[in-house]
């Protein structure tokens, strides 16, 4: 994410010669970059969800502030992460500055689930699918940019799925202290599910077994496994589209229990 900040607002100029890194057009080096990566340019503006939802008074500052000149840059970046959280009201109050924005201004929508955005907002938007990394470079940049010991960047790259968030909310301590979210079976789901009532636990949770299932069934697939991917992606998209959390994670028990079975 801020790499594809900086794309937008790095000021060095693009016919020197190219900057030695990985990522060759943002240098990290000038001015506009520092700032981005110290979180303090003033062009350029990260609207998240502080709870569950991206509301709509947050949208229309959004857009207040979008028809204000740049201070210091030529166009301003308006990033909103995790766009599917928009409720259905902060995405209608979009729709017109997302078709017709001031010409300095670059909107950019993040989502892991393409099918979490209106019709009407996909519509307007120009797609780019994003691949995943290399496992080496999800290693290297849980063990240089976020300071993960090798061992632990590893095992995080492994069940990383070519995301680095991903790697990072397999790595971070979860609420669920005696049992591994990674060896999780029918009998043991059942058993830790009334600690996952609470849905962003229940969603980490969920986010993890998804990793591990896509890894075990990218490397020996068969229709078992796949059933158990389709039963945990059918989990997760329930409790994010606020279905009962409890009665959720029940049917997902049965739902393993009968492929084992």
């Amino acid at each position: 994410r801020l790499i594809r900040r900086q794309r937008q607002m790095c000021i060095r100029d693009r016919n020197s010669e190219p900057h030695p890194t990985f990522f060759k057009d943002a240098c990290g080096e000038c001015i506009s970059c520092r700032k981005i990566g110290e979180g303090n340019h003033p062009d350029v503006e990260y609207v998240t969800s502080p709870g569950r939802q991206i509301k709509i008074d947050q949208i229309r500052e959004l857009k207040k502030r979008a028809y204000l000149k740049p201070m210091e840059a030529t166009r301003k970046v308006y990033i909103i992460d995790d766009a599917g959280q928009m409720t259905r009201e902060a995405s209608n109050s979009l729709l017109k500055t997302l078709e017709e924005p001031p010409g300095f201004v670059v909107l950019i929508l993040i989502t892991s689930n393409i099918n979490q955005l209106l019709p009407t907002i996909r519509s307007r938007c120009q797609l780019l699918y994003f691949h995943s990394l290399p496992r080496e470079i999800v290693r290297r940049i849980l063990c240089q940019n976020c300071r993960i010991s090798p061992d632990r960047a590893a095992e995080g790259a492994i069940f990383s799925l070519g995301s680095v968030s991903q790697a990072m909310a397999y790595l971070e301590e979860d609420k669920v202290k005696d049992k591994d979210i990674e060896n999780l079976t029918p009998s043991t789901l059942w058993e830790v599910s009334a600690s996952l009532r609470d849905r962003e636990v229940a969603l980490k949770q969920l986010k993890r077994l998804l990793s591990k299932e896509r890894w075990e069934f990218i490397h020996s697939p068969d229709t078992e496994k796949e059933k158990r991917l389709e039963a945990v992606l059918q989990t997760m998209d329930a409790v994010t589209r606020n279905a009962n959390v409890e009665a959720s994670l029940d049917i997902l028990f049965l739902n393993l229990l009968e492929v084992e079975l």
